[in-house]
């Protein structure tokens, strides 16, 4: 049986420019027919992750582009994937003001760009 689907994640978060802080409490976002949802494993630090705290401040925002792990649910629409595969991508959404909590470093990470 798989485990249950979680409620939060962890995030480096900006608070204002130059300042973040680590929040274990950030929502994991509902799944749209076409994206996936990504139990990550590994996150690396970039320079363009300290850039953006410093440079791209958006308060609310959480940090990171890069990340590795597997796949632990999908949308309805989504074809080619399959629960539990491994996956290595990474995003630069979290610089959209539309929705600035997509780009994560976090345990599970909604990944919507996979081709």
């Amino acid at each position: 049986m798989a485990a249950p689907r979680p409620s939060k994640r962890t995030g480096v978060v900006i608070r204002a420019r130059n300042e973040a802080y680590i929040s274990r409490d950030e929502v994991v976002p509902s799944l749209k027919p076409d994206e996936i949802l990504v139990k990550t494993v590994a996150v690396p630090l970039n320079p363009s992750d300290w850039m953006f705290v410093d440079w791209a401040s958006m308060p609310g925002a959480i940090v990171g582009v890069d990340f590795a792990g597997g796949v632990e649910e999908m949308g309805s629409e989504v074809t080619g994937w399959e629960v539990g595969d491994r996956v290595a991508g990474f995003v630069h959404e979290g610089i959209s003001t539309s929705s600035p909590s997509l780009a994560s470093f976090c345990e599970e990470f909604k990944y919507s760009i996979c081709n």
